[in-house]
């Protein structure tokens, strides 16, 4: 399963299925925080309970971030394999196993689509998504991709050990590529993982909001980090991660290459 699944967030403004779709036929069943759809009159065994208790991990977690979500219930859309995911109407890219969509104010919808046989791990990186994208709401603006990708990759519950990571102006700049190796992938988003782990973890939640707030709000990334966090620069936020993560110092740390706005 491509790591690239994780990509498939969109921040929607408008409705992109207003009009009637094969999905919209199917039967239903309800739970305390989503409508799943399904093409079948039968679930797969313990999907309920697998939904649930992510959107219940999520949102014990991320509680301070939690308002996008109140009072909405979540579309799960549910196909029965990958053929029929990929030719369904919500256009999922080719290399995805998910696809979350946060449409905003006033009428609130959240749409999470995948098909059966997705692991739980996925579900609840891609549910974490959407969560995140409910409480960011900002069409014009996408949240920068390594603290999305991050807080997904760490409520899976990945593994986030590394020895040799990226530079960090390599690595807040520039999110994988189609066409990178699978090494270099995996690399950078168990490292998304590790920082965004460091974030919540080692400093108090109130403080990782603060941080997302300003991001949110516009604030270069630089003065968000000292706002929240009292990091000097760049650098000294990649310091300070790799003391936690008890990875050596940066070989090769310019101090005037970390000027990331």
């Amino acid at each position: 399963m491509s790591l690239r699944c994780a990509a498939a967030l969109l921040l929607l403004s408008t409705c992109a299925h207003a009009q009637s779709t094969p999905e919209q036929s199917w039967p239903t069943t309800m739970t305390v925080h989503f409508i799943v759809h399904h093409p079948t009159m039968h679930l797969p065994k313990d999907l309920l309970s697998t939904i649930e208790h992510a959107h219940q991990k999520i949102t014990h977690e991320l509680w301070s971030m939690a308002s996008g979500m109140q009072g909405s219930k979540i579309d799960f859309y549910l196909y029965s394999d990958r053929d029929s995911y990929l030719a369904g109407s919500f256009g999922p890219p080719p290399w995805s196993a998910g696809r979350s969509i946060a449409q905003g104010f006033p009428n609130r919808k959240l749409v999470f689509v995948t098909y059966d046989g997705v692991r739980p791990q996925l579900i609840t990186h891609e549910l974490t998504h959407l969560f995140f994208g409910a409480y960011w709401d900002k069409p014009d603006r996408a949240p920068p991709i390594w603290l999305n990708e991050g807080l997904a990759v760490m409520m899976e519950g990945r593994s986030i050990d590394m020895q040799d990571p990226i530079p960090f102006k390599e690595f807040l700049e520039q999110a994988p590529q189609n066409d990178d190796p699978a090494s270099r992938v995996n690399l950078w988003y168990t490292q998304a993982g590790s920082v965004v782990t460091f974030l919540l973890k080692s400093h108090s939640s109130a403080r990782f909001k603060i941080f997302c707030d300003c991001l949110r709000d516009g604030l270069p990334l630089i003065d968000s980090l000292r706002r929240s966090y009292g990091f000097a620069s760049v650098a000294d936020f990649e310091k300070q991660w790799r003391k936690w993560a008890k990875i050596g110092a940066a070989d090769s740390v310019n101090p005037g290459s970390h000027e990331i706005r």
